[in-house]
């Protein structure tokens, strides 16, 4: 038992090392880490001690955090938006390994109400009825009152935010829910503007945020890809895009970190987007299957059974 801490807590340094590089490694490079790292338990200790006790407050911050995401079985890739201030960060659940047992990596996806951030944003519906997906996770999360808050709220349009109180989420750290509604594919008016309602949607939600002076670090999921049925290759472009364009240009030193947090549907896409935006290099591309742009029988069926209930 105690070497498996020691080595989750290597894997957690191993994690955040790779995030300021910006880069994978590999399997074998990780093997010969651990192997060299448990040859002395102390040693281990006093080495991560020593790397801790060099590290400014917002690294040790970023190492603490990657020390959980690792006890919750995520990963992340990590980069600077360029010319500010902002950490983009994309947090997905961990791919299997073979130096980590299986139980840790067989959780569930990620849960936005657990990151270490002043806000999350709930992709929400127009009637802020909060009854599937994310928006469920969170009003769970959150308790009854958030509920209770929008029972007689007026309609939302689809493009546009608004802030609520987090209620139990206090608990964890979060102050502020950001409702975001984004466009309805299963809805003919909404899919005819469908890019520039979604690109609206994460624009006016980062603005939203930046007039809370005390938002900081905010955790988004992915806005509209669910029962939405917004492709998630568009989706995943018009979010990275509109988000680095957003702090580029109205919010350099606003924002210290701005978290995606995928499920395993959407990783590929946002990865890729990155990579297209230029702020990943090729190699880290990866293959993603196709996607008709129509929402599945499925999904239409769980929208309508939403729109009645």
């Amino acid at each position: 038992m105690l070497i498996r801490n020691y080595m989750l807590i290597c894997l957690a340094l191993l994690s955040w090392c790779v995030r300021a590089q910006g880069d994978e490694s590999s399997p074998e490079e990780v093997k010969n880490l651990f192997q060299e790292l448990e040859k002395n338990n102390a040693a281990i200790m006093q080495e991560i001690e020593k790397i801790k006790s060099s590290l400014t407050p917002k690294e040790l911050a970023a190492f603490n955090r990657a020390v959980e995401d690792t006890r919750q079985g995520l990963t992340s890739t990590t980069v600077t938006i360029p010319n500010t201030t902002t950490n983009l960060i994309l947090v997905y659940r961990m791919e299997h390994h073979p130096l980590v047992e299986e139980w840790l990596l067989s959780g569930n996806e990620p849960d936005i109400t657990k990151q270490p951030v002043d806000a999350i944003v709930n992709p929400a519906n127009q009637h802020m009825q909060h009854g599937g997906g994310v928006a469920l996770v969170i009003s769970k999360a959150a308790g009854p009152q958030l509920q209770a808050h929008h029972s007689a709220h007026p309609a939302v349009k689809p493009g546009t935010a608004i802030w609520s109180d987090s209620f139990d989420l206090k608990e964890n750290g979060i102050n502020y829910i950001l409702h975001a509604v984004g466009p309805d594919m299963n809805n003919p008016q909404q899919r005819a503007e469908g890019e520039r309602l979604l690109r609206d949607t994460w624009y006016n939600t980062l603005a939203l945020a930046a007039d809370i002076p005390s938002i900081k670090t905010i955790a988004f999921p992915s806005i509209s890809t669910g029962i939405f049925g917004f492709p998630k290759d568009r989706a995943a472009h018009i979010a990275i895009n509109t988000v680095v364009d957003f702090v580029q240009k109205q919010a350099p030193d606003r924002f210290e970190e701005i978290r995606l947090v995928l499920w395993d549907d959407t990783k590929p896409y946002y990865i890729n987007a990155l990579v297209d935006a230029g702020l990943l290099p090729e190699e880290n591309r990866l293959a993603i299957p196709t996607e008709s742009a129509k929402p599945s029988y499925w999904q239409q069926f769980k929208n309508l059974f939403m729109n009645i209930f």
